[in-house]
């Protein structure tokens, strides 16, 4: 016999609360989450910087993840993906000459997320690639890339968003799959009805260098 849809829902409800997430590991959405690529790949724009560099500063490097791939130099190129941007921080540890690549999560980031839990917009987050780059070229860098980009990224159920908002908590401030049950059991109906419930990701990449 075929399981109810609530039935499915609060199993795929509890698989996903009974998990254990450990660092900055998204892997148990492999396959549930499916995102459209970026017009850029910044794993191979930081590989090609890392091979290049005698000293790698990662920020806000999560559970090492990323870095850990790259093979970094002991011991000046900065990193930074989806972390905080502190440029003057920034100007202060590179040398002169020295290079920053950071790709940012943009404020309208995962809206869609908000709108569906009648939650406030998410906070914080460039509003634009023009934004960043003023506040890097204020600091007393040169900017020599900044892109934007908006992608659509589609949760194929219920279960992945729950994963999700438990990794980023502070998408939506206070989430719990009892208080939101009927926002879950929304999403789940129209994740049936069109096949995924799609958000769109923000997000902004810079390089900039502290002049010589």
């Amino acid at each position: 016999m075929t399981p109810s849809p609530t039935t499915e829902v609060d199993r795929l409800l509890a698989e996903a609360v009974a998990h254990a997430l450990s660092g900055w590991d998204f892997t148990p959405l492999a396959g549930r989450v499916i995102s459209d690529p970026l017009p850029w790949d910044y794993a191979r724009l930081a590989a090609a910087a890392v091979g290049r560099a005698e000293r790698v500063l990662d920020i806000d490097t999560g559970g090492g993840e990323l870095l850990a791939t790259l093979g970094p130099p002991p011991g000046s190129v900065v990193l930074n993906r989806h972390g905080a941007l502190d440029p003057a921080e920034i100007v202060r540890v590179l040398r002169p000459g020295g290079t920053l690549r950071t790709q940012q999560v943009g404020a309208d980031y995962d809206a869609e997320l908000n709108a569906a839990f009648g939650a406030d917009p998410p906070i914080g987050g460039l509003r634009s690639a023009a934004e960043g780059s003023e506040l890097l070229r204020a600091a007393g860098m040169d900017v020599i890339r900044a892109d934007e980009a908006r992608a659509a990224t589609h949760f194929l159920d219920v279960g992945a968003v729950v994963l999700q908002l438990r990794a980023v908590s502070w998408q939506v401030p206070g989430f719990d799959v009892v208080r939101h049950r009927s926002q879950l059991l929304e999403i789940d109906r129209v994740i049936r009805a069109d096949g995924a419930f799609t958000v769109t990701d923000h997000r902004l990449l810079f390089r900039a260098v502290r002049p010589s």
